[in-house]
């Protein structure tokens, strides 16, 4: 940031004898070069502070290996809301039975959310315990969550947390273990690193396993990192007991876990990040449809989001680095349009310095370059950070494709309520 402000400062002086440059175009373009170091320097920053406390932060859930025979002292509840969900939860259910944790330890319990089809007996075959609601006016992932966390409360259980998962979810065999072990270290919020279960299916895949490596990991590894409050994915989710009586859940939105996330940092409560605790989602392969069903549910979420906390996060009494860094996670546009901007700004800035020839410019490149080896550093993290395959990034051929299709669901209309993705697709 610092960087971008000196830049800015001597660039603005070439301004004072404009007439010396000898074209209104450079001069433009000379703006629009400042502009751009103005308005992206910040967010540039971030990005490169979070990659370079993702490798060098120190973190007490550092992923570790536990052994089978560690002693498993917390009991847990895996809520997992369904609507419609026949066709994976059985496969979810196989996977969580599976898990490496005394059966005792655990309860699966799945929420049949208005289902018109067979997933409640399916789950009960499968050994959950379910509750079936329907309610048309009260329907959505937030609205189930409220109630059942409610109703576990009430009921005066014996759980010491619940763990929040999607109907399509296959988990890591270790990941009540690495849970256990984060709230026997003082956690009362926690998020799992997600990942899909079928990156290799197609492009589109390769592509989305690339970006939630980098939006579920590095991102949160790096927050954690900074010993800072991490957000929350949804999938893989999980809330101690004591946490949840602190500060209910009470999100309803289109993106409830982010909705849920903020609210925790704005109350001072901070989210963990558990890397070695792992679970993996479906993603949707081929159809162009569902694909765009859900990530326009995901981004008009994230807007309603943005929209409400940005006067709440100003008010809040957060130390002022902390308020800083938050605001500009809030404020964070998408890394594939950033990063192209990034390159684009770069090369601007090039040609600039070789038509002017003024040695002013050369800060310009320099803060550039600079920004692209942090984003780069960034792009690459999972592969050291995460082992993502590095042969995922052939794909990043398809990126452009991507991110016009992403850039033309900005117009699209913004979805009245929670719709299911279509599975398998």
């Amino acid at each position: 940031m610092f960087y971008c402000g000196i830049y800015t400062l001597c660039s603005l002086c070439l301004f004072n004898n404009w007439r010396e440059i000898g074209s209104i175009d450079m001069v433009l373009l000379s703006l629009l070069s400042i502009l751009l170091a103005v308005f992206l320097g910040p967010f540039l920053f971030l990005v490169s502070l979070l990659a370079a406390a993702a490798f060098i932060g120190r973190s007490p859930f550092a992923g570790r290996s536990l052994a089978p025979c560690a002693a498993a002292t917390s009991r847990f509840v895996l809520v997992i809301p369904a609507h419609n969900e026949a066709e994976v939860i059985q496969r979810t259910l196989t996977s969580l039975n599976g898990l490496d944790y005394p059966r005792q330890g655990f309860e699966i319990l799945v929420i049949a959310d208005n289902c018109t089809d067979e997933t409640a007996a399916l789950a009960r075959l499968g050994g959950a315990r379910v509750v079936e609601r329907f309610n048309e006016k009260r329907r959505g992932k937030g609205v189930a969550l409220e109630e059942i966390l409610a109703r576990l409360e009430a009921d005066g259980g014996v759980h010491d947390a619940v763990v929040i998962l999607d109907a399509d979810t296959i988990a890591d065999a270790g990941l009540l273990r690495e849970f256990d072990a984060a709230l026997a270290s003082g956690a009362d919020w926690m998020q799992a690193y997600y990942n899909g279960s079928n990156p290799e299916e197609s492009w589109r895949t390769r592509l989305m396993a690339i970006a939630l490596a980098l939006f579920n990991g590095t991102w949160l590894k790096g927050w954690q990192g900074l010993g800072l409050s991490v957000p929350l994915r949804g999938n893989g989710m999980c809330f101690s007991r004591r946490g949840l009586a602190r500060h209910p859940w009470a999100s309803h939105g289109l993106a409830e876990d982010l909705e849920f996330a903020w609210s925790l940092r704005l109350a001072g409560e901070r989210a963990h990040f558990v890397p070695g605790a792992r679970v993996y989602g479906e993603l949707v392969a081929r159809d162009p449809k569902a694909a765009a069903s859900q990530r326009l549910r995901w981004e008009h979420g994230r807007r309603a989001v943005r929209r409400a906390v940005a006067t709440k996060l100003l008010r809040a009494p957060l130390p002022f680095w902390p308020k800083v860094l938050y605001t500009l996670d809030l404020l964070m546009p998408p890394i594939g349009p950033l990063a192209a901007a990034t390159v684009a700004s770069g090369l601007l800035s090039i040609g600039l310095s070789l038509a002017l020839g003024h040695e002013v410019w050369g800060i310009g490149p320099g803060f550039w370059a600079s920004a692209l080896v942090g984003l780069g550093g960034y792009l690459v993290s999972p592969i050291v950070l995460l082992g993502l395959p590095p042969r995922f990034y052939l794909s990043l051929k398809d990126a452009p494709r991507y991110l016009l299709w992403k850039a033309a669901l900005f117009f699209d209309k913004r979805p009245g309520a929670w719709v299911r993705t279509r599975r398998g697709v």
